[in-house]
């Protein structure tokens, strides 16, 4: 059974961002993630599964109360998906949202755009 962009999506959202065991979170990123994949997030441009695993790591440490949840579902469409997501801790879940932009080759994520919204203020 081929692997869809948006169950990729999904998982790596839940599987892989949410996941503070860090040899099991190794694990499905060698599962998810191409060898030469890239995650560009708006901080910078992590190159490679351990490089995207230390960025996962340093996230969770930095938010060890929040936690990632889908928002909408994905949908994909020739390789190329989408992620609408939500982040926060449990008495504000909507704290961040975003939306990730996936790229996947031979049922593996090769590049992870992830996109944070402006906070709404009002």
């Amino acid at each position: 059974m081929e692997t869809t962009i948006e169950v990729l999506l999904e998982r790596n959202l839940l599987e892989v961002f949410n996941n503070n065991n860090a040899a099991n979170r190794r694990e499905v990123i060698a599962e998810l993630w191409a060898d030469d994949c890239v995650f560009v997030a708006p901080e910078g441009i992590h190159r490679g599964r351990q490089e995207i695993d230390e960025t996962v790591g340093g996230l969770l440490a930095q938010f060890p109360r929040y936690q990632f949840a889908v928002d909408r579902p994905a949908q994909g469409q020739h390789g190329v998906g989408r992620l609408s997501w939500i982040y926060g801790p449990p008495e504000e879940p909507r704290r961040i949202t975003g939306e990730d932009i996936g790229i996947i080759k031979d049922g593996k994520l090769t590049t992870l755009y992830a996109f944070i919204d402006t906070p709404n203020e009002g």
